[in-house]
């Protein structure tokens, strides 16, 4: 059985991978996608549902930073 472990609260992307890049010490490039280029059934925003952590184990997610 899976269980989603999000925080339930939807982040950009590029600011997880600005974290990510910091963290890691490197310098990649990052390329910006041209929003020409997305689908009409792309999401603009989702999140993780975490219902059913709470439900089966009574786990809530703690912010460790933004």
């Amino acid at each position: 059985m899976a269980i989603n472990l999000a925080s339930g609260t939807p982040r950009r992307i590029g600011d997880l991978l600005t974290t990510l890049i910091a963290q890691a010490g490197v310098n990649p490039e990052v390329r910006v996608v041209d929003p020409a280029l997305l689908r009409p059934t792309d999401l603009p925003v989702t999140h993780g549902d975490t219902a059913r952590a709470r439900a089966l184990i009574g786990w809530t997610p703690t912010c460790r930073g933004s």
